[in-house]
């Protein structure tokens, strides 16, 4: 919840706190008029409100989807029908605590130089502590790296098996004033579920400045690779952004990439190469005066382009369900509510908007990018 909010306001300059966003559907290389009908009318009765603490998704002031998050536990409900859910990222400010941590738990190891460090739209590292281990040093201290890195993220949780084979280097940036502003982190030879790679992860953040990171985990053997970039610089309020996640595994090449400014135009897509074959789909998202234009791309078609608003909103407190069944319920339940809601929002085209969202040529596009 909160990485949709973040990203919300990051892509958009949305107002801090909740939002409520609205969508028309103007144009589609793919839907017939009738289809677009359908669709408009379903969009005219629909909200979506989202915070860091949750979102609802509202038709004809009804909600149709809620979910909320306290602390790192969750839930996700239609109706009746309610799921766990886990927080992805914790508040950004844990970061820095983390790091903070990590330097306490490594003070035996700790040296101190005023070497300058270029960390891009962040700025520049003044100061530097260093943490050089052996693999054998990392290992007794790794169950209590682990209760840091969960801190920040569950997810960390899957690094618990991660094995440092040779030395490896952890680095804090410290601006001229000593604040922190970064770090590096760097193994020869880390193994994890039998695979062997080479780990590198440096970032560095100034508010109001900009964000850089970058990080790739290139396996010893064979081409399976993770790599990411990401550059944003504040330019009188607004951020130019560039940034790439680019995976590579048994052939297959996938790449998300954003590129562009939050108060022009911003481009996201995606793209998987396979067999010499590439599929790719893209949104390019426009601000305007009313809020910002979108276009959904497959290809060099446009499968839907319209425009978005939003307001400031507070998201309003819910007793939700309790979360004892699976997320797939919830979507078979939002699938039949949403089918009845068309039904009755367009009586006389919502087959034609069914028709071309459950037609052969579709499923075959979703089945291309899945694959």
């Amino acid at each position: 919840m909160k990485i949709l909010a973040i990203l919300l306001s990051l892509i958009l300059s949305l107002p801090s706190g909740g939002i409520t966003l609205t969508l028309t559907a103007e144009n589609s290389d793919i839907f017939s008029a009738g289809a677009l009908e359908a669709l408009n009318a379903l969009l005219a009765e629909s909200s979506l409100t989202v915070s860091a603490s949750g979102y609802d998704l509202n038709v004809a002031e009804e909600p149709l989807l809620r979910a909320r998050m306290d602390g790192t536990d969750g839930v996700i409900a239609c109706g009746e029908a309610a799921a766990p859910l886990t927080a992805e990222l914790s508040a950004a400010g844990s970061v820095w605590e983390a790091a903070e941590a990590l330097g306490a738990l490594l003070a035996d190891w700790e040296k101190e130089t005023g070497q300058s460090v270029d960390l891009q739209e962040a700025g520049t590292a003044r100061r530097l502590l260093t943490y050089a281990l052996t693999g054998e040093e990392w290992a007794a201290v790794w169950p209590q790296v682990m209760e840091i890195l969960c801190a920040v993220t569950p997810e960390a949780q899957a690094l618990a098996e991660l094995e440092i084979t040779g030395k490896g280097t952890f680095k804090r940036y410290f601006d001229r004033d000593g604040q922190e502003m970064g770090a590096y982190f760097y193994a020869a030879s880390a193994k994890l579920n039998g695979v062997t790679r080479e780990l590198r992860l440096e970032y560095g953040a100034a508010p109001q400045k900009g964000l850089y990171i970058a990080f790739r985990c290139p396996a010893a053997r064979g081409s399976s690779n993770i790599r990411l970039s990401l550059h944003a610089k504040n330019r009188e309020g607004a951020y130019t952004v560039k940034g790439e996640l680019r995976r590579t595994e048994s052939g297959l090449t996938e790449v998300w990439s954003a590129e562009g400014r939050t108060d022009g135009a911003l481009h996201l897509s995606v793209s998987r190469t396979a067999d010499g074959k590439t599929v790719s789909r893209g949104l390019t998202l426009t601000r305007t005066e009313e809020g910002a234009s979108y276009a959904l791309e497959n290809g060099r078609q446009t499968w839907l382009a319209g425009r978005a608003a939003w307001q400031a909103a507070e998201l309003p407190d819910a007793e939700l369900p309790a979360p004892i069944g699976e997320i797939a319920r919830v979507g078979e339940t939002l699938a039949e509510r949403l089918l009845a809601l068309l039904r009755a929002q367009a009586p006389d085209t919502w087959q034609q908007l069914v028709h071309y969202l459950a037609t052969n040529a579709l499923i075959d596009l979703q089945r291309e990018v899945e694959n």
